[in-house]
């Protein structure tokens, strides 16, 4: 698919820590971009039709969570709990935030021993979930519990070990954790001037995209 790029007005810099990059989005239109080794938000949205022919726009946030930060289980507590807090600010109470969780992984090839970076879904038609294989909706009373279950050893190593699949590749590795969050909003939506989004500002366009690291 073609690259998106990223565009960042000038006051949004002075505001926030935003990365530019360009990406290449995968079977969904939320994606990992940038660094896997940065704690960050990939935002990026598209123009869908809502009732009665009305504008509407689905916005898709990925946050990425390194895997080396769950070894200090403050600092990985302290991302889920800002993750929370910033779906909560952003969106709630009046739009509904749906999630799941997916990850990037290094794979091995058992024969010539080639190492890869993946994200997402490896075989066709099964999608990697380590939250199961749909969107599930966001209470921030429970949310930062279930992310907890979902990135445990023990569930990563079921969801992400395919010892009974006919491929020569093997899991290695976890690189991050990726929180893919999707939530409808109309035109006007104050996330769009918080971030200096286009939906809104005259250079309307089907997709746009920025970074945003943490702390959010």
């Amino acid at each position: 698919m073609s690259n998106v790029a990223c565009e960042i007005s000038r006051a949004s810099r002075q505001r926030y820590p935003f990365k530019e990059s360009a990406i290449a989005l995968p079977d969904s239109v939320c994606s990992t971009m940038s660094s896997v080794q940065d704690t960050k938000i990939d935002i990026t949205y598209l123009s869908v039709e809502g009732e009665n022919n009305r504008s509407v726009f689905l916005l898709c946030l990925n946050f990425n969570i390194p895997h080396h930060s769950q070894t200090n289980q403050t600092q990985f507590q302290q991302i889920l709990s800002d993750l929370s807090r910033f779906l909560s600010l952003h969106f709630l109470p009046n739009n509904q935030v749906t999630f799941q969780v997916t990850a990037a992984y290094y794979l091995k090839n058992r024969n010539t021993d080639e190492e890869r970076l993946w994200t997402g879904s490896f075989f066709p038609g099964n999608r990697v979930s380590l939250s199961g294989p749909y969107f599930q909706v966001f209470d921030p009373q429970n949310f930062q519990q279930k992310l907890q279950s979902y990135t445990s050893p023990q569930n990563v190593q079921r969801n992400l070990v395919w010892n009974h699949l006919p491929t020569e590749w093997n899991f290695l590795g976890l690189a991050s954790f990726i929180v893919n969050c999707q939530v409808t909003v109309d035109e006007n939506h104050e996330f769009f001037r918080t971030f200096d989004l286009g939906a809104n500002n005259g250079r309307r366009r089907n997709r746009r995209h920025l970074t945003l690291l943490h702390p959010w």
